[in-house]
């Protein structure tokens, strides 16, 4: 589409001549722009802007988890820590019609390979069931593990206690996004669920050193940070999971928090079931900093944490909230939050009337303590009733 624009400039003479100057264009790429929104949902409004509305009837919540074990030698306690208190996790969630899945954060060198990757020398024998984003089967046969399912707890037990039986090359990022891809999976991510939570167990970053790796010389080039390693891979495989934009997405990260030394070192020597002090441990700062993406936006947790079910408890807490509290927008972009001449403004019909206000400008409707705009999301506290109908105008940097 051409934008033109045309300047008249009326010159002051005798004759009163107007004089006009040449057109000048820009030049808009829609597909980029809008993808396949139609007009009524996109309106590019400059090369580098375009205005978008989105809207969104609250359907009941149902939340999918997908939680990411490292299941390399050290993380025998953390497991068996989290299974004593998967309790606390699902009790919150009761009523969110949930349900779970657990992979490795383990990648199989064929696949290294086939991504021109160097193979990783073993040092068990790991267990090609549990490699590249493949769903751990519960012990009754199931990959899923559904709310209201008897014996849950035990088979969460049983399932999230991995002896090692991988690389020791951890790629949490990597196998979250390969078992969204994974069709073996397909009921992973339900077409009618509303939040999708992913949960990162590890005691180490990304492939041990993180980005650091990659400037390292003793790590350098066989353990790499690749581009599929990092978050903007996970980003481009959800936008596919989720191509009509019905869902949000939240990472949690249980890991040895950056600066926290005491974790660190605690981490670093644990005994071991065969009574050796031993233990790896780096600060998870990849994983830290995808749960800080405004995109991503989850809780950090302490793995070395002696209270589990405070983890878990404010995990669950996180994801309830956002199950309940997110209108999912069409558009994953840059929103404009701080021009008033671009306002985000929010119509919405819910059981005390109808409202529309600009947020950051107008006063909130009743009942409501905070409302904000993410990419990809805008966020209501408290959480909103079922049946509500929102409808939002935002404008995006492109």
């Amino acid at each position: 589409m051409k934008w033109i624009l045309k300047a008249f400039v009326v010159l002051t003479t005798g004759l009163g001549i107007m004089v006009g100057c040449s057109p000048v264009s820009f030049d808009v790429d829609e597909k980029a722009v809008c993808g396949d929104l139609d007009a009524a949902s996109c309106n590019p409004i400059g090369p580098n802007l375009a205005e978008y509305t989105s809207a969104y009837t609250v359907a009941p919540a149902k939340v999918d988890v997908l939680i990411v074990n490292d299941n390399s030698g050290t993380m025998r306690y953390e497991q068996r820590e989290m299974g004593n208190r998967f309790n606390t996790f699902i009790n919150r969630l009761s009523g969110f019609n949930w349900q779970l899945g657990i992979t490795t954060m383990d990648v199989s060198n064929a696949n290294r390979n086939a991504n021109g990757e160097q193979s990783i020398a073993p040092t068990v024998t790991p267990n090609a069931n549990l490699q590249d984003g493949k769903l751990v089967p519960f012990y009754n046969g199931s990959y899923i593990l559904r709310e209201g399912q008897s014996d849950a707890l035990n088979l969460f037990r049983d399932a999230i206690e991995i002896e090692q039986q991988g690389l020791s090359d951890e790629r949490g990022i990597l196998t979250a996004s390969m078992a969204l891809q994974n069709s073996a999976n397909s009921g992973l991510v339900r077409s009618d669920s509303t939040h999708v939570a992913i949960i990162m167990l590890t005691d180490e970053d990304v492939r041990s050193g993180g980005e650091a790796n990659n400037t390292n010389p003793a790590t350098a080039g066989l353990l790499n940070i690749m581009p599929r390693d990092r978050k903007e891979n996970l980003l481009s495989v959800w936008n596919q999971v989720n191509s009509n934009r019905n869902k949000t997405i939240s990472v949690h990260s249980l890991i040895v928090q950056p600066g926290n030394s005491g974790c660190y070192n605690a981490q670093r020597t644990q005994v071991q079931p065969n009574g050796q002090i031993f233990g790896d441990a780096t600060f998870g700062l990849m994983y830290d900093d995808i749960s800080k993406d405004p995109t991503f936006k989850g809780i950090v947790g302490n793995i070395c944490s002696s209270n589990y079910s405070s983890e878990l408890s404010t995990i669950s807490n996180y994801i309830a909230g956002r199950a309940q509290g997110d209108v999912p927008l069409n558009k994953t972009c840059d929103i404009i939050t701080n021009n008033p001449d671009r306002p985000i403004t929010i119509d919405l019909q819910n059981s005390n009337g109808n409202f529309s206000f600009r947020l950051g400008i107008d006063p909130l409707p009743p009942g409501f303590t905070n409302i904000q705009a993410f990419p990809g999301r805008v966020e209501f506290t408290p959480g909103l009733n079922q049946g509500t109908n929102v409808q939002i105008r935002y404008s995006c940097n492109i």
